[in-house]
């Protein structure tokens, strides 16, 4: 991850050279990651290593075209999925992997992609 490449606009997953840019307005006490999902099902989690005002946002190298990701937030000591509202595209999962089922209780019916 590289944060020399992260800005804060415009809000939503935006593909660089090098990556793609994510930014969201989060102004909520609860806490927020990035939640990359892999074609095998597995997933990685991102903190957000940039703020500006009320604007979370971070960078990640070799996320492509086609990535899909959500972000999650744990609030009453459950972790949430949420769909990102500046999203340009979504992708239906024909069937989710279980290894969220575990992580997670909301798991949404889609998530967006890059």
């Amino acid at each position: 991850m590289n944060t020399h490449q992260a800005f804060p606009f415009p809000l939503g997953a935006t593909l660089t050279n090098t990556g793609c840019n994510f930014a969201v307005h989060h102004d909520s006490a609860f806490p927020l990651s990035l939640i990359i999902f892999k074609e095998d099902g597995s997933y990685t989690e991102h903190s957000f290593t940039e703020e500006y005002g009320t604007i979370k946002y971070t960078h990640l190298t070799g996320i492509k075209e086609g990535a899909v990701y959500g972000f999650k937030i744990i609030k009453n000591e459950e972790d949430l999925l949420l769909l990102d509202p500046y999203a340009k595209a979504l992708k239906k999962h024909s069937q989710l992997p279980s290894s969220i089922y575990s992580k997670t209780k909301l798991v949404p019916s889609a998530s967006y992609r890059c």
